[in-house]
């Protein structure tokens, strides 16, 4: 009943597209998006391999600190994704499955030569501190997200595949973006002209 009311609340001020961010909800949600006819983009994680820097006490309060299932990620990743799709591909409801939310965060944790750039050259998010060596290779962005997106297909291929991604200047140097049926832009609305006539293909 609560989940119910929510729901039509937000249809009522003009909501038709919910998010599950950044993790699958209970089936009853689902029911009752296809029951009520609000579309689902749903999302599985907020990190991958590592794990990347949270609001832990509410956003953007407190300190930042480390809470999620990076430490089960490789055993599990592709196991839960395919379950995911299963138990979620029969609704009417779900139009895209999400494989990742900031997971490219720039320096949280990975990091990439070009984040010692300049607006000049296009990069417009701030760097935190440039490139670090010795954090994780950016280019291992491209290498999880072939296999997530695989894991999908293998039981969807009626459905886009997309992320958020809020590091799009270093993942454009990766075939992250590539790899999406679409590339979604998080707070790097700026690049959208620019990204389209370098990767005219590129939705």
């Amino acid at each position: 009943d609560v989940w119910k009311t929510r729901l039509k609340t937000l249809k009522e001020i003009g909501v038709n597209a919910i998010r599950t961010s950044h993790n699958p909800e209970s089936p009853d949600f689902y029911e009752l998006c296809d029951e009520i006819g609000l579309l689902v983009l749903n999302e599985a994680y907020d990190e991958w391999e590592y794990p990347k820097r949270k609001w832990l006490e509410g956003w953007n309060y407190g300190t930042p600190g480390y809470e999620g299932n990076s430490d089960i990620f490789a055993d599990w990743a592709e196991k839960d994704l395919e379950d995911f799709v299963r138990r979620d591909r029969n609704h009417l409801s779900v139009f895209a499955w999400s494989i990742g939310n900031e997971v490219d965060y720039p320096n949280d944790p990975y990091s990439h030569p070009i984040l010692d750039g300049t607006k000049a050259m296009g990069f417009t998010q701030a760097a935190y501190g440039g490139y670090k060596k010795d954090a994780p290779d950016a280019m291992r962005l491209g290498a999880i997200a072939k296999r997530l997106v695989a894991a999908v297909k293998k039981y969807d291929k009626s459905r886009p595949t997309t992320a958020g991604l809020a590091g799009v200047a270093m993942s454009n140097e990766t075939e992250y973006p590539g790899l999406l049926d679409i590339a979604g832009y998080n707070y790097t609305e700026s690049r959208y002209k620019s990204d389209h006539e370098k990767y005219p293909n590129r939705v």
